[in-house]
Formats: C-alpha cells, sequence, structure tokens
C-alpha cells in the first residue's frame, strides 16, 4: 500500500507539476502565468515532496518491524498500512500549510520568529524523516547480517532474510536516490542568499529525476 501511495506522488507530481517546469526551461526561466500558479505549484511541490519522504519512512519502520520485530509486525492489520498512508499525508499537509501561512504573515511578528518557524517546519518535514530512515535502515542490515551469519539459526528464517535482501537493497536505494536529489534543494533554506533563478531551475529539474527514478528502483 505504501508503494503505491508514493507511486500516486510521483504521478501527481509528473502531471501537475514537471509541465510547468518544462515550459520554464523553454521559456528561460521566465514565469508567464502569475504569482497565484507559481505559489500553488511551490506548495503542491513542497506537499508532494514533503508526503514523498514520509512514505519512504513509513516503508522503513515497516521493514523494520518485519526484520527486527517480526512477532509484532505479523500481528499488524490492514489498518496499520492506512494508517501509515494517513499519517504520511495529513502530517505533510499540516507542516507545508504552516509554512504557507508564516510566509504570508511572517512580516507581523518580524523576520526571526518566522524564520526559525519556518527552520524548525523544514526539519520536522525533511532532515527528521530522514535520520529516521537511515537509523531503521542501518538496524535492518545489522539484523539482517546477524541473521544470515549465525550457525544454529533455522535454514527457513535465513531463507528468508536472503529473499528479502532484494526489498532492503531497494529501500536504500530510494533512500540514497531520495537524499541525492533532494538534499541540495533543502540546504539552500538556510542561507540568507537564496539561489539565483537558472540554479533554482536545476535544484528543481534535480527533485524530478528522483520522481522518475522512483518507479525503476
Amino acid at each position: 500500500m505504501l508503494v503505491v501511495a508514493l507511486a500516486f506522488c510521483d504521478l501527481l507530481c509528473c502531471s501537475m507539476v514537471m509541465p510547468l517546469g518544462v515550459i520554464e526551461v523553454f521559456e528561460n526561466g521566465k514565469w508567464n502565468f502569475g504569482a497565484e500558479v507559481c505559489g500553488m505549484r511551490s506548495v503542491l511541490n513542497d506537499y508532494i515532496q514533503c508526503a514523498s519522504i514520509y512514505h519512504v519512512t513509513c516503508m522503513a519502520v515497516d521493514r523494520y518491524l518485519a526484520v527486527c520485530k517480526p512477532f509484532v509486525h505479523r500481528l499488524l492489520t490492514n489498518k496499520a498500512g492506512y494508517l501509515m498512508i494517513a499519517v504520511s499525508l495529513i502530517v505533510p499537509a499540516s507542516l507545508v500549510g504552516i509554512n504557507t501561512i508564516i510566509s504570508l504573515t511572517g512580516d507581523r511578528y518580524g523576520s526571526f520568529w518566522s524564520n526559525n518557524v519556518q527552520y524548525f517546519v523544514w526539519v520536522i518535514a525533511f532532515y527528521a524523516p530522514f535520520f529516521v530512515s537511515y537509523i531503521l535502515y542501518l538496524l535492518i542490515l545489522i539484523e539482517a547480517q546477524r541473521q544470515t551469519t549465525l550457525p544454529h539459526i533455522k535454514p527457513v528464517v535465513t531463507s528468508s532474510a536472503i529473499k528479502n535482501m532484494k526489498a532492503y537493497h531497494t529501500l536504500g536505494c530510494l533512500i540514497i536516490c531520495y537524499t541525492i536529489c533532494w538534499l541540495p534543494g533543502w540546504l539552500t533554506i538556510f542561507f540568507e542568499d537564496q539561489s539565483s533563478g537558472h540554479i533554482f531551475i536545476l535544484l528543481s529539474w534535480l527533485t524530478y529525476v528522483n520522481t522518475v527514478l522512483n518507479p525503476l528502483l
């Protein structure tokens, strides 16, 4: 279910965000659709990328439970999967909503307050789930390695662990690919001097590359 939800996020990006980016490139970086459409694209793009990383994090949680807590994982029902999807959709919407409100009303409360709130939102939206994903993936690799090297372990467990390594490898590729494609753009929010128009377009297309690669992984 989480894989399907992630694919839906990628489809949303390809159908609603990327076409505008293509037109912007052909117009040599010039935006011809007005401030309202620009704002809508920015909000939608932020939501999609935040929802995507939360889906990847939930996939890491699911794999962690399957490997390190198999008895707990067997007790989980489809409701748990739906709950993860709900969290992956609602939390990003809340974070992007807060960031949008701060962007529109920040001048009323001073730049110090608005900037720090935005930094906090971005940390929760991007860096925190990535940190969790990396930690869980590391624990998965440690446990998988332990299961395949213990001499007294049951053959059926060892066989299952080896069979699941493909899923762990896919998850690792998703996390690494997402980091390479999204991290450069997210780092720019901590600099006062924001990127130029051409660099912004380049960073945007780097994120689109991730959207294209996800189905291949």
